[in-house]
């Protein structure tokens, strides 16, 4: 009793206070697994929200960035929709949709680059033409003699053109736009050109070259480029035929000899 009245003082009786103690106890038991429940729930919240957000910024960019368009394919041309990340930055993640043909293109709205990839005298020569208007979207070109001009100089002096050679020039409809170049290849036999384009005149002599070609009223275009020497093949004979080559040359020489008569 001495124990009992030790830890419980007060005018009621000791079981009254012992209950008291034990609801306290169970009070902070469930306050506490509240408390660790809202916790755990929190954190497994914040660790999920940014997860969410990734998949669905990765989603959206593999579902917007598909393949370029096809050059030849009709379209708007605008620049591609703004997507924000989860970091808070704006990106662009579209690709440009290539606009449709509107007509035919004027040749003053045409500026032509040439390029020559690789040149051999005495071989024929692809020179690429890379087309491109200066003020239309989009419009259709036929590759025409009388409206496009190639030249090929050596320090100023003309040595082929297109002008007496147009069968040069490819006879193709192209679509021409001006956010990318349309290529339109042609080949040069390397040779001279003369009246009437003959086939058998003479080649031009390896060197540095300049290249030039324009529409009519359009913006000119210009590059250098080298025409190599041929490489030159070594032939070597093999040893059956030099064996035969001198048996041929002996037997060739005797019997020469025999048939002249001698003289008296």
């Amino acid at each position: 009793m001495q124990a009992g009245t030790t830890l419980t003082r007060g005018p009621l009786p000791p079981g009254v206070y012992w209950r008291r103690r034990l609801l306290l106890l169970v009070v902070a038991a469930v306050l506490v697994f509240v408390i660790a429940q809202l916790l755990g729930g929190g954190s497994n919240g914040k660790g999920g929200g940014p997860v969410a957000q990734q998949a669905g910024a990765v989603y959206s960019t593999s579902t917007e960035s598909g393949s370029p368009t096809d050059p030849t394919t009709a379209g708007t041309v605008a620049a591609g929709p703004t997507y924000s990340t989860p970091t808070g930055h704006t990106t662009s993640t579209a690709p440009l949709v290539l606009a449709a043909p509107s007509g035919p293109c004027a040749p003053s709205d045409i500026k032509v680059v040439p390029s020559v990839p690789r040149a051999i005298a005495g071989s024929d020569v692809t020179i690429n033409l890379a087309l491109q208007t200066t003020k239309t979207a989009a419009c259709t070109w036929d590759v025409d003699q009388h409206d496009i001009v190639v030249k090929i100089a050596r320090h100023g002096t003309v040595l082929w053109t297109s002008q007496k050679c147009p069968a040069a020039l490819p006879a193709r409809s192209v679509v021409i736009r001006n956010v990318v170049p349309s290529i339109v290849t042609m080949v040069w036999n390397a040779r001279f050109s003369t009246a009437g384009c003959r086939s058998d005149a003479g080649f031009v002599y390896p060197g540095t070259l300049g290249i030039y070609a324009a529409t009519l009223g359009g913006e000119p275009g210009h590059a250098a480029f080298t025409l190599a020497v041929p490489t030159q093949q070594t032939v070597t004979a093999s040893p059956t035929q030099t064996a035969t080559s001198k048996a041929t040359s002996t037997g060739t020489a005797k019997a020469t000899s025999t048939a002249t008569p001698k003289a008296r």
